[in-house]
């Protein structure tokens, strides 16, 4: 897990105040129909939410063709 100041965000996310849309391993590219999302912790560019939550490069998706 990585520190912030006052947000904790696991490897590979990092905390905004104005959050897009996460890709998954089904969904790399999702079509975001909201400017900004909730406050939060998002994937980093170049890594998806993986099976278990993780952000993960999207090479190491089970599957990834």
């Amino acid at each position: 897990m990585v520190t912030g100041t006052e947000v904790q965000c696991w490897w590979n996310e990092s905390y905004t105040t104005c959050g897009g849309c996460d890709g998954t391993c089904a969904e790399p590219m999702p079509i975001c129909h909201t400017i900004c999302h909730e406050p939060g912790c998002y994937c980093n560019s170049g890594t998806v939410r993986g099976p278990d939550g993780f952000c993960i490069p999207l090479e190491s998706c089970p599957n990834h063709k």
